[in-house]
């Protein structure tokens, strides 16, 4: 699917449009709203933008991008361990120094609007499966090594939860933790849920 084009017409309108799309909601955002916002006529925006709907899914691909592509170096040289953690801190410093894109990602994931729901869907998949595309020999390693107890599906559900939970904490609860922090939430989390070294499936303390 195509980003927003590069110009700065259509940035405007991507500017405008996100901003209304967020705090209003897609149904509640009209065409002639977005281009009021944007200072552009109605000509300008189908010249760049087929309709709202298409300007909706363009800036939701385009601002999900980074969701999809964010990941730590490819010649990280720590352990699969420590590539664990250490993604699950770039993720959370990256929600706090993009609280509006990570709204309106949740936006996206929880209330998408009934029209788009198929294509925002797809879009959604897409992210997940560049996600876990990137973590997953991670993750495979630090089974085979014994870090993690857990079944491959289980420990990525558990280590995407991990994320999402934090995720949401940073995002409505003004929560903006240090490095160290975090730190110590991974391994808190490691230790009592990934290891099994804390509690067996019936949930009881060894």
């Amino acid at each position: 699917m195509a980003g927003i084009p590069d110009s700065e017409k259509a940035a405007k309108i991507a500017d405008a449009a996100f901003h209304l799309f967020l705090e209003q909601g897609y149904e509640a955002s009209g065409i002639r709203q977005i281009c009021r916002v944007a200072g552009v006529e109605l000509t300008t925006l189908y010249y760049h933008f087929d309709s709202k709907k298409g300007l909706f899914l363009s800036l939701a691909d385009s601002l999900l991008e980074p969701f999809m592509t964010g990941r730590l170096t490819d010649a990280y040289a720590g352990s699969a361990q420590e590539y664990l953690r250490d993604y699950f801190v770039f993720s959370i410093r990256y929600v706090i120094a993009h609280q509006e894109e990570t709204r309106f990602f949740l936006r996206c994931k929880l209330f998408p609007p009934l029209e788009l729901r198929e294509d925002i869907s797809d879009i959604l998949k897409r992210n997940q499966n560049s996600k876990t595309e990137n973590i997953l020999p991670y993750i495979t390693r630090c089974i085979a090594q014994g870090v993690i107890a857990l079944p491959l599906e289980q420990a990525l559900t558990a280590y995407w939860q991990f994320i999402s939970d934090n995720t949401f904490n940073a995002v409505f609860a003004d929560w903006t933790p240090e490095d160290l922090e975090l730190i110590r939430l991974w391994n808190s989390f490691l230790y009592c849920h990934l290891s099994g070294r804390y509690h067996d499936e019936s949930g009881v303390t060894e």
